[in-house]
């Protein structure tokens, strides 16, 4: 498994360098911002989708049939995918959360209770990608899945634009960060599973 991961990591370092400029950007501006859930959203969601993204470049040259001749179980290559994208979530999550943090001594004046919160709406949405996209594109391949990648992909980027722009993730709405948390911990492995059960079956 560390063997498909650093595969992945590879990819990402030639495929994905403009993306994490881009993330870091707006969490500068995230943290210099005063009306900033917007920018700290939408890096979750950007830094969240790259994993999903690899599985495009997988898919062209071809990579998951020649995965399918090594001695690998079809639920080991699944569970890299998702560790591989966990790694990167909770990348993206720290950063954000040191983002708001940073906001919040700026502009909130100082007062730091409301980051718990906000971290766990972060590390949620930064595995929201992995937990829609992953079965579908596991099971029918970018190419076929490719329309309701489109759906779900641009349903999930106008939400976090519209609740963004208005400042609604900010924890007015009194979320419980443990639940949060937990919750997407849950849909994780509800994910997880689902894939490792449509991957042998997957189109071809």
């Amino acid at each position: 498994m560390k063997g498909l991961i650093r595969k992945d990591m590879y990819m990402m370092k030639t495929y994905f360098r403009i993306t994490w400029v881009v993330v870091l950007i707006f969490l500068v501006v995230g943290a210099l911002n005063e009306k900033a859930s917007f920018y700290h959203a939408y890096s979750c969601m950007m830094g969240g989708i790259v994993p999903i993204s690899i599985l495009s470049y997988d898919e062209k040259e071809r990579w998951m049939d020649y995965a399918d001749t090594l001695p690998l179980s079809a639920k080991t290559i699944v569970r890299s995918k998702y560790l591989f994208g966990l790694i990167f979530s909770i990348a993206v999550f720290v950063l954000a959360t040191v983002s708001y943090a940073v906001n919040c001594m700026m502009h909130r004046g100082g007062d730091l209770s409301s980051v718990p919160a906000m971290a766990s709406v972060f590390l949620f949405l930064s595995m929201l990608p992995a937990i829609l996209l992953m079965p579908v594109l596991l099971k029918y391949g970018v190419e076929r899945g490719r329309i309701l990648y489109y759906i779900l992909f641009g349903a999930l980027f106008a939400a976090v634009a519209v609740f963004g722009i208005s400042d609604s993730f900010h924890p007015a709405a009194n979320l419980s960060p443990a639940v949060l948390t937990v919750a997407a911990a849950i849909l994780w492995v509800v994910s997880l599973t689902i894939s490792q059960a449509v991957y042998p079956k997957r189109a071809r």
